[in-house]
């Protein structure tokens, strides 16, 4: 008995009601629904694998990412001039153009437009300010940080 009633009747036996995440998990075909609910529980979730090339404009990466992760293009080209996200990335700059960095990123489903354009930013900064900060350390100057 594999439909809706008897799953949900299984999560209150389990008393898992509010335990499920959100999320892509690879769930065996057949399984039962105690198997179900622990992998959605418990097991691991399948990430999407993106790469986001060098020397591509942040069109391209809206292209790219409304491609792979169904996101809006017009919402993510729209954020990289949004001043309060580039407030909240503590950048002094424009616009992000330049700053969403080209990398292999595994980015969980669910992720918003927000939180994309985030991760290839946290990206720049980890990659370009940690290598020069690294550099004027070596040489005794102050650290960016």
């Amino acid at each position: 008995m594999h439909d809706s009633r008897a799953f949900n009747w299984a999560l209150r036996l389990m008393k898992k009601t509010n335990k499920l995440r959100a999320g892509k998990f690879a769930l065996p075909a057949g399984a039962s629904n105690y198997r179900i609910i622990k992998e959605l529980i418990e097991g691991p979730q399948i990430y999407s694998k993106v790469t986001i090339p060098e020397g591509v404009t942040s069109r391209r990466i809206a292209h790219i990412l409304k491609s792979n992760l169904e996101l809006d293009s017009t919402k993510l080209i729209s954020l990289v001039r949004d001043s309060s996200l580039i407030r909240k990335m503590q950048l002094d700059v424009r616009h992000l153009e330049g700053y969403l960095f080209p990398e292999t990123y595994l980015f969980p489903f669910g992720l918003t437009e927000n939180q994309a354009i985030s991760m290839l930013c946290q990206q720049f900064k980890r990659a370009v300010y940690d290598t020069i900060d690294n550099r004027l350390r070596k040489w005794d100057f102050p650290s960016m940080k």
